[in-house]
């Protein structure tokens, strides 16, 4: 038997919200309205604002889709420079242009800790990014994907994206990693403070208790929280009484993670238009859940 492909999966999973009504109490009445984001959030410490849903642009093949979600109240989007064979930039910028402005970008750049850092490489691929982008500067910039804090301590690095800062070209810098046991619990040191604005990581009903005081010691910190991983590949866990014909599994496991009021936004990877809905969907919403910790 062949393995499901993510992006079935994934549609899979939208076409099981599909029909879901917008509210979760018993006597909310069915709408045909496309559903719109509910809720906003300051990022952290940045004082930039995003939807509570975020657009992960990570198989995106559309920029039509990209328009979508704007159009249905998400403004925070998440793209990297290597993303679908290094096109995604240039779908985003196709699809936010015009409304660039009103949008909230991040972008990624990887690097390994077992290869020299050449300065000139980091400012080519920011510039390339902008171009793709179709703007002068990017929200956020991040080291994609690190598994130990050794980066942050490359002062070389850490002066390019600072520059990066000072010149207008970035707003706010930080990193997504998927070692959130090691990485959250480092971050919050003074002496990563300039660097670390926000951070992309793992956060989910099924694997991610343990690491909830961490996120609400970067809370302290004012380092913004943006969740990944949310549908944890679609083990319902201990949500199966929160799923109904009103709320899908996807939406109970993303109104899991924004039911933690330390956490920012939800960013999730959206292929279709299905799927931004059945994403936008869940916005606003909370589970009757033990507090974060508890």
């Amino acid at each position: 038997m062949k393995s499901m492909s993510r992006r079935t999966f994934l549609a899979g999973l939208a076409a099981g919200g599909a029909g879901v009504l917008l509210g979760s109490r018993a006597d909310a009445k069915p709408t045909n309205e496309k559903p719109k984001i509910q809720r906003y959030n300051e990022l952290g410490r940045t004082g930039i604002e995003v939807s509570d849903i975020m657009f992960g642009a990570g198989a995106l093949l559309e920029p039509d889709v990209i328009r979508y979600a704007f159009d249905r109240g998400i403004t925070a989007f998440d793209t990297a420079a290597g993303y679908t064979g290094m096109v995604s930039e240039e779908h985003m910028g196709m699809g936010l242009k015009g409304v660039r402005d009103k949008a909230v970008v991040i972008t990624k750049q990887e690097f390994s800790r077992h290869k020299p850092f050449h300065r000139d490489t980091v400012v080519k691929t920011l510039e390339s990014s902008l171009k793709k982008l179709q703007t002068d500067y990017v929200d956020g910039l991040f080291i994609h994907s690190i598994d130990v804090l050794d980066q942050l301590n490359n002062e070389e690095l850490l002066d390019t994206f600072l520059r990066f800062k000072k010149e207008g070209k970035v707003r706010f810098t930080g990193f997504s990693t998927h070692e959130e046991q090691v990485t959250l619990a480092g971050c919050v040191k003074p002496e990563y403070e300039e660097f670390v604005d926000a951070v992309m990581f793992r956060y989910n009903h099924v694997e991610s208790k343990s690491i909830e005081p961490l996120i609400a010691g970067m809370r302290q910190k004012g380092i913004g929280t943006i969740a990944m991983k949310t549908l944890v590949g679609g083990k319902p866990g201990q949500l199966d009484e929160y799923v109904n014909d009103r709320m899908s599994y996807p939406q109970a496991a993303i109104a899991w993670v924004l039911s933690n009021e330390h956490i920012d936004c939800a960013a999730l990877s959206m292929e279709s238009f299905s799927l931004v809905d059945t994403f936008v969907a869940a916005s606003g919403k909370r589970l009757d859940r033990p507090a974060p910790g508890k």
